[in-house]
């Protein structure tokens, strides 16, 4: 295996730092979109929802919360790379707010989401 791969420079890499954290949140941040209730039922999707508030701004009262995948996938890779700098982060707030057992569950459906998604999307690749 070349190992030239693991050297190489990226600013969403490295030890925890407010520069990769900035990366990280600029690709994550604006990941939700409102989808009105007859997409969700067109894709069979509506009775797993969830809504926004009524008087939610810019429109989306009486629609439901929804996700390009890609955004989903990166905001679901976040927390895993956060999780192997736990130290640094645990005190910060973020995926840590709401106690272990929901950071235990939020980061085992990260896992099982990109493993599905891996799954799917599997190709042949050079190292």
């Amino acid at each position: 295996m070349k190992m030239s791969n693991f050297k190489a420079v990226s600013p969403y890499k490295g030890p925890p730092s407010p520069a990769v954290d900035a990366a990280w949140n600029a690709l994550t941040d604006t990941y939700i979109v409102a989808i009105p209730p007859e997409a969700l039922d067109q894709m069979n999707k509506l009775e797993a929802a969830v809504s926004f508030p009524p008087n939610s701004p810019k429109g989306a009262g009486g629609k439901y919360v929804g996700a390009v995948e890609v955004f989903h996938q990166l905001h679901c890779l976040d927390p895993l790379r956060k999780k192997t700098h736990e130290d640094y982060y645990k005190d910060k707030g973020g995926a840590w707010k709401d106690g272990a057992e929901i950071l235990e569950l939020h980061v085992g459906h990260c896992i099982d989401m990109l493993r599905v998604k891996l799954m799917c999307d599997s190709d042949v690749c050079e190292y």
